[in-house]
């Protein structure tokens, strides 16, 4: 497994640096490094992370992701599995 399996988003993030996986968001400006099937990150502030998803397509300006714990008004608690399009800011990915 490349990464340590965790509940906790800042452990995943650790865990893929020290496997050599992680890709932070001034890396991510080549898409070309972000593979269908990795994980994104939600950064907030230099050394957290509090949300995850699937990474399902890749574009320049967004990516598309399958996010469980979520909710299309875009609620912390969210209870159900969404399809998202989220932007490149605040975000790191795990390259799987």
């Amino acid at each position: 497994m490349p990464i340590q399996p965790s509940h906790a988003c800042t452990s995943l993030a650790w865990s893929a640096k020290e496997n050599g996986i992680f890709l932070k968001e001034s890396d991510a400006k080549d898409k070309s490094k972000i593979t269908i099937g990795s994980l994104f990150l939600n950064r907030e502030g230099q050394n957290e992370w509090h949300h995850t998803g699937i990474v399902i397509q890749v574009e320049n300006d967004f990516f598309l992701s399958i996010e469980g714990n979520a909710n299309h008004e875009g609620g912390s608690l969210g209870y159900e599995v969404c399809k998202k399009y989220r932007g490149y800011k605040n975000r790191d990915f795990v390259i799987i």
